[in-house]
């Protein structure tokens, strides 16, 4: 097979016979084309000044729903405790596990329990 069109006769002689014909030139085509440009100025600023309008709504949007997510986020994972509020858990649990093992009639209302566990006074010594 011959890569070349021009090598091949049959195909040149058949584009030459069905080739399009050129349309005919139309004298008011220039100046109609030319109006149409003129005007396009015009309705491309109008274009341009709504677009602005959906981008910044838009951006408000994508601000408002992060903050409405971070708010939502910060509601469902509680900060995490510091170590001094670990601690004072950690002896509330003891004296309530050593009252409760040691008296079955431990209550909450017992002076032997320090409920204040968030109190930052060292546990007075009896």
């Amino acid at each position: 097979m011959n890569n070349s069109p021009d090598e091949d006769p049959q195909l040149t002689n058949f584009l030459r016979q069905n080739r399009s014909s050129v349309p005919p030139s139309l004298p008011e085509l220039e100046d109609r084309l030319m109006s149409e440009i003129d005007r396009l100025p015009i309705d491309t600023r109008q274009r341009v000044s709504r677009s602005w309008w959906r981008y910044i709504v838009g951006g408000i949007g994508i601000i408002a729903t992060g903050i409405v997510g971070g708010s939502i986020q910060q509601i469902i994972s509680p900060p995490e405790p510091s170590m001094a509020e670990i601690q004072q858990l950690n002896l509330f649990l003891e004296a309530y596990a050593r009252d409760s093992i040691v008296s079955t009639d431990a209550t909450l209302d017992s002076p032997d329990l320090d409920l204040d566990m968030f109190d930052d006074r060292e546990p007075e010594d009896s």
